[in-house]
């Protein structure tokens, strides 16, 4: 095991013999990145994806990821292509569903690629690029995964247990063993034209471009009402936020969300735009936090 530090505090060690040349070292043609699976984690990410599309200069860099989340990286320049997981529907079986793991697989392979970047924890991603060939794999030794990888970073632990960490520091740790100088804490997204086009008509047809300060409430959570606030408590704040501040309030949502954003709207009694119907976006939504005064 060797020592790997991260300027900001965060250090972990590269576990196992690291092959004669180090990522900071080698100059690969033809990067895999493997994108975290929720919003949240993909927006934290922004960092260190941004730092490794720097460090890669001109190798062609692509990143998987599941298809819902392109739009949080619409109007990115820091990936040549993007490559989607397969769709793991509950109505197919699963040789089906390996089916399609397999044909994925098989699809990176004819790619060949010099790295596979993981910025996953999941067995499965590491066994993907496994199964691919990639020559150098890389990603943090969790999941049982370690046979996997070749370069395999160990996040800290106390006691037996991860130690927390903040997930920029934990994602940025990973590009600066790709030799990564300066990865910065700045998050950042992109938009595109048709998505402000979206957001400008999403203003407009609510009254609120004449410089009123808007307000998106985000009261839905992929795990439901254990990491909701009270539909109540975001309506008296919505309430507030018009009365004192003249704010225009608008209620974002996904599309298993509609209904907790619905019950908001209906307890407040100042007006608010739920943007159901339809459902607004990643893309467009990005568009509309941009002029948000608060989220």
């Amino acid at each position: 095991m060797s020592p790997f530090s991260s300027p900001d505090g965060f250090k972990p060690a590269v576990a196992g013999s690291v092959p004669a040349l180090t990522p900071a070292q080698e100059q690969p043609e033809r990067v895999l990145v493997v994108l975290p699976n929720w919003v949240g984690d993909v927006v934290l990410a922004t960092p260190a994806l941004r730092a490794i599309r720097r460090r890669c200069g001109s190798a062609r860099v692509s990143f998987l990821l599941k298809r819902p989340l392109a739009e949080v990286l619409s109007g990115s320049p820091w990936a040549d292509e993007l490559v989607f997981w397969p769709a793991r529907f509950a109505a197919q079986s699963r040789p089906e569903r390996h089916r399609g793991f397999l044909s994925l697989a098989a699809e990176l392979r004819d790619r060949q690629f010099d790295w596979a970047v993981l910025l996953t924890n999941s067995f499965r991603s590491a066994l993907l690029v496994r199964l691919a060939g990639v020559r150098r794999r890389i990603g943090y030794d969790r999941d049982g995964r370690g046979l996997l990888l070749t370069d395999k970073l160990l996040p800290p632990k106390a006691d037996g247990r991860f130690v927390p960490v903040a997930m920029t520091r934990y994602y940025s740790a990973v590009a600066r063993y790709l030799g990564c100088r300066d990865c910065g804490e700045q998050l950042e997204l992109f938009t595109t034209e048709a998505e402000e086009a979206q957001a400008r008509q999403v203003v407009a047809r609510a009254g609120a471009d004449g410089g009123r300060p808007i307000v998106v409430l985000n009261p839905g959570a992929s795990f439901g009402p254990a990491k909701c606030w009270l539909p109540g408590r975001f309506a008296e704040v919505g309430d507030a936020l018009a009365r004192e501040h003249g704010a225009a309030v608008f209620i974002g949502c996904g599309p298993k969300e509609t209904a907790i954003a619905r019950d908001v709207a209906t307890r407040m009694r100042e007006p608010a735009v739920v943007l159901d119907d339809p459902v607004l976006g990643l893309g467009p939504m990005k568009a509309l936090l941009r002029r948000a005064a608060l989220l």
